[in-house]
This record gives structure tokens, sequence and C-alpha cells, in this order.
């Protein structure tokens, strides 16, 4: 029970201080070429919301043991480990080193997570949803940004494929 305890506290903090960061980014202009880039940005925007929200859920799915939390918590944990992998990428390239340091405790915080509670293959399976469409929804700004018609094609039908199969999947058990 302590160890479920732990980890709905790390879910709901990790969704709660993703969507302050990006608020106090956002309102203070921390955004770099914001104005040339800004459909990625709105799709990289929603992503890391859908992720940080979906970790909020997880939480509170977690708290109240609801039958379906694992299935939430292990897609909002791909979601995040790939978001927080791209954190650590970019913070390398433009070398701060003190978010760098964060990201990757991060990083290491929610592999442990996963791997402490995890199952059977469907944890990895739902991990796997995440992942895809944390990256799919990236991608597909990145596309739409630079017009490249046949990259939103192919971009397009993993990311349509991979919500149905999350959405068949939760239906399942909700």
């Amino acid at each position: 029970m302590k160890a479920k305890k732990i980890t709905y506290i790390y879910c709901f903090s990790i969704g709660i201080i993703n969507l302050l960061t990006w608020t106090i980014l956002i309102i203070t202009n921390q955004v770099p070429n914001i104005k040339q880039e800004l459909t990625s940005l709105i799709f990289h925007w929603f992503s890391e919301f859908l992720m940080a929200v979906t970790m909020i859920i997880a939480g509170i799915l977690i708290a109240k043991q609801h039958r379906c939390h694992r299935k939430i918590f292990y897609f909002g944990s791909g979601m995040l480990m790939l978001a927080i992998i791209g954190a650590s990428i970019y913070y390398v390239i433009h070398f701060d080193f003190s978010i760098l340091i964060m990201s990757l405790a991060i990083t290491g915080l929610t592999i442990f997570f996963a791997s402490f509670h995890y199952q059977r293959f469907f944890d990895f399976y739902f991990l796997s949803l995440g992942v895809i469409i944390y990256g799919a929804i990236n991608v597909l700004g990145n596309m739409i940004q630079k017009m490249d018609l046949a990259d939103i094609v192919y971009i397009s039908l993993p990311l349509l494929f991979a919500m149905l199969a999350a959405i068949w999947s939760l239906k399942l058990e909700w």
C-alpha cells in the first residue's frame, strides 16, 4: 500500500508540475522561436498537456484503486518517458546542466516506478502506446509546420491506429 501511495503522489505531482512549468514558460516568454514555430509548438503543448492530465488521472485512479489504474499509469508513463528523454536531449544541446540533472532524475524515477509495478505484457503494451502517441503528435506538428504532406500522411496513420488501439483497450475494462 505504501508503494502505491508514493506512486500516486509521484504521478499527480509530475502532472501538476508539468502544467505549471509550461504555463510559466509561456507566460514569461521563455519559449524560443514561438512565432516561427507556432504550429509545431501547439502540437507539442497538446502532447505535454495530454501527458500531464493523464499522469494526474493516473494518480487519482491509483489512489482510488480503480481497476483501470494500471492501464492509465503505463500509458501516461510511456508519454512521460518520451517527453523527459526528449527534454534531457534538448538540455544537453542547450547546456542547461541543472535542468538536465532534474530531467535525468525524473527519467530514473519513471523507469523505477514502471519497473516496480510491472506485472504483465499489457503494462508494456500501454507504455508503448503512450510513447507512440506522444511522439507521433510531436512529429505530426513538425510535419504540419513544414507542410510536408507525404510525412503528414505517414505519421497520421500510426497515430490514428495507436489512438484507436488505446481507446478500444481502455473501453474493454473501464
